[in-house]
């Protein structure tokens, strides 16, 4: 398409050339011969020719033309026309003034050049002055074939005996119509590029505006979901107390579902808002048991859940801020569950290991592939899954189990193997009390 456009291009811009160097050609025709003129009493004296008797049609009646030939020798022409048309033919000043003293091929050449310039044609070109039988008298510039130029102009006939002609031919070969056209052609092309970019940029907008409409509505759905839960289980919860069962156990689960929606909120609130940095109320805190009392929740909350939970030293303190790093921890156990298929398998663990504290949340769950790996931390950021096993999140989840970890001046890993399982390692620092060594 381009190729054709390009083409097309060139053969317009040809056609304008020819038409315009036209012109150009006779005009500078004209003037040489006019210079020739003013030359032409030298020559006569210079060969000794007499112009007493010279005239073409002087006697109208007669139709008569005579002319004192200079130029290619000196002769004498007498032409005797039929008619005035054939006389008036004759009497032409370009047919006759080139007879008379001929014309400078150099100079010329040069008044053509400059003609052109004007009009900002830069083809090279040539001229050639050829006779009848097609034999090159003259030629300007004199080392080039003119036959490789394939832009002919109109042949222009000279003198009044009809055989010399001036021939002006153009480099129209693709080369030579690119250096003529390569500003037009360089603009066209900018301007092709500059709406191609347009183009991709429409198109990369579009397809950006349906991929935020589409994580838009998952978010929508995501907290629909997450919210559902806690609001149904008080909405069944709240008839049994008020028969008179048992009401503690229903008030303690509601008091967990309102926590965890809180929780929920401040998780939205930190890693929606690019700009809110985390604020931390850090406390010493047995960690076996408070992340105990987490797991028990969710076995408790989830019958026949099973959470595996393994502390390797019951004495082990940290000190940490209750909220944002039990959230965290949540947060890795929603996870796993989310994540497992079927009856999840789940592992929680706490231990000590080169100046960190750390627990592990270990499933045996469909696992991460490894070209997700180093974007899992990512806000907003969710690994591809099936449409037919859609799990709802927002995608911030570990972006904010990341934000707690530094805040808490520690880190967060994860080991995963796809289809077999994952591993999150949630770790910070342990604060070694004054004194020791």
């Amino acid at each position: 398409m381009q190729y054709y456009w390009i083409e097309k291009m060139f053969r317009v811009e040809q056609r304008q050339i020819k038409t315009q160097a036209s012109l150009l050609l006779n005009d500078a025709l004209s003037l040489e011969v006019a210079y020739s003129r003013l030359e032409r009493s030298s020559a006569l004296d210079r060969e000794g020719i007499s112009v007493e008797n010279e005239g073409w049609g002087g006697n109208f009646e007669n139709k008569t033309v005579v002319v004192h030939v200079v130029y290619p020798q000196p002769t004498k022409f007498v032409k005797k026309c039929e008619t005035e048309e054939e006389w008036y033919e004759y009497t032409k000043s370009v047919y006759c003034e080139y007879h008379i003293s001929g014309i400078n091929l150099i100079r010329l050449d040069s008044a053509y050049k400059v003609a052109l310039g004007r009009y900002a044609i830069t083809l090279p070109f040539v001229l050639v002055k050829r006779d009848s039988s097609d034999m090159v008298l003259e030629q300007m510039p004199a080392d080039i074939d003119y036959n490789r130029y394939n832009l002919s102009l109109d042949t222009i006939p000279l003198g009044i005996d009809g055989k010399d002609f001036l021939v002006a031919r153009f480099d129209g070969s693709y080369y030579g119509m690119f250096r003529q056209m390569r500003n037009t052609v360089f603009i066209s092309l900018g301007i092709v590029l500059l709406l191609a970019a347009i183009l991709i940029y429409v198109v990369h907008t579009i397809f950006y505006q349906k991929k935020i409409t589409r994580l838009r509505n998952d978010m929508v759905n995501s907290i629909i979901h997450d919210l559902r839960g806690p609001v149904t289980y008080i909405r069944k919860a709240l008839p049994r107390i008020n028969v008179g069962e048992s009401q503690q156990k229903y008030i303690d689960a509601m008091r967990r579902k309102n926590e965890r929606m809180e929780l929920m909120v401040e998780k939205l609130l930190i890693t929606s808002v690019g700009n809110k940095a985390i604020s931390l109320r850090p406390e010493p805190v047995s960690l076996c048991e408070y992340i105990g009392d987490i797991v028990d929740q969710y076995n408790g909350d989830n019958e026949g859940l099973g959470i595996r939970f393994l502390c390797e030293n019951t004495s082990l303190m940290a000190t940490i801020d209750r909220l944002h790093f039990g959230n965290a921890v949540m947060n890795l156990i929603d996870n796993a569950m989310k994540y497992s298929n079927e009856k999840p398998y789940i592992c929680v663990r706490c231990y000590e290991e080169t100046n960190y504290i750390c627990v592990s949340v270990k499933d045996h769950g469909i696992g991460i592939p490894q070209e997700y790996m180093r974007y899992l931390f990512e806000k907003n950021f969710r690994v591809p899954e099936q449409r037919s096993l859609p799990r709802y999140g927002f995608g911030l989840g570990l972006n904010y189990v990341k934000i707690v970890a530094k805040a808490h001046g520690g880190d967060v890993e994860v080991r995963s193997e796809y289809k077999q399982g994952s591993e999150f390692i949630l770790m910070i620092p342990v604060i070694k009390k004054k004194g020791n060594a």
